[in-house]
């Protein structure tokens, strides 16, 4: 028998999230805020929001260490998100349910709120600074490659052997996802897009989302996932479907093109009135 190749492209965004802002599931619409341009035509979602080895690392001699491990749990979380979708879709488009105050489950709430901080934790951007940053305190002390597995192993604790004082940072993350309540608005117009890094935050510390006291996550291209924490604490949104309006959508979608590192995917070629919006919230 063959043996299986490694998995060299490694998807930051998932690619099973990224199908919900699909026409058809495989191809995806990309704009480029670094110039703000509309790319014409479709891309395949296979060929966006990866890197080479992103959640791979190396001994010192440059050798894979547990190739693939970490993409390969990864891949086994990702598989709940599709059928988490399906059952929210199921109860989200009807107008009847705008009066429930318990729309999400328990296990729904835990799901969708650790796949959040995973979200987050599993950023090219966020691990490369972890790496920068310990490269700064401890290169003179550290061997070859070893800034970039720590960094991975700190960010992604998912060993089932993680020395003491790995994932703390992911730890207190989830600690204040979990404290925060929680809604879902609906856009009727099926005009959400998302992007390279699909999580807002609003914190009093410049978006560290250990002090997050907002957070925005398009969940679908009619649905937006909001969390509420700290001062902006909102008890008439917690845990409720509502129909967002005209000027909720237009906050909702600056807030995601401003958190975007470059990319802004969507469902549809993008209007120019949101062309417009985006260079508003990045400017």
């Amino acid at each position: 028998m063959k043996e299986k190749k490694p998995t060299v492209n490694e998807h930051f965004v998932p690619k099973t999230y990224l199908k919900g802002f699909s026409f058809d599931e495989k191809m995806i619409y990309e704009y480029d805020c670094d110039i703000y341009n509309q790319i014409k035509v479709a891309v395949k979602i296979d060929d966006v929001c990866q890197d080479k080895n992103l959640y791979e690392y190396k001994n010192a001699k440059g050798e894979f260490l547990d190739r693939n491990y970490l993409e390969n749990i990864l891949s086994e979380f990702e598989s709940i998100f599709p059928h988490f979708r399906k059952d929210v879709e199921s109860r989200a488009f009807i107008e009847a349910n705008y009066s429930s105050s318990m729309f999400f489950s328990g296990k729904e709430k835990r799901f969708i709120k650790g796949f959040i901080a995973l979200q987050i934790m599993r950023s090219p951007y966020v691990i490369n600074q972890m790496e920068s940053e310990l490269q700064k305190e401890y290169g003179q002390v550290l061997r070859e490659n070893e800034a970039r597995t720590i960094a991975i192993r700190d960010a992604l604790p998912l060993y089932t052997d993680m020395p003491d004082g790995y994932g703390i940072l992911h730890k207190k993350i989830l600690d204040t996802l979990t404290e925060m309540t929680i809604a879902i608005g609906v856009d009727k117009t099926d005009s959400i897009f998302t992007s390279d890094f699909p999580i807002y935050c609003q914190a009093k510390d410049n978006r560290d989302f250990r002090l997050c006291e907002k957070i925005i996550y398009p969940l679908t291209s009619s649905l937006i996932v909001i969390l509420r924490g700290g001062a902006l604490k909102n008890p008439n949104e917690k845990n409720i479907l509502f129909p967002l309006d005209e000027k909720h959508l237009y906050v909702c979608k600056s807030n995601i093109a401003s958190a975007a590192k470059r990319w802004i995917l969507s469902k549809k070629p993008l209007t120019e009135e949101e062309k417009e919006l985006i260079k508003k919230a990045r400017t």
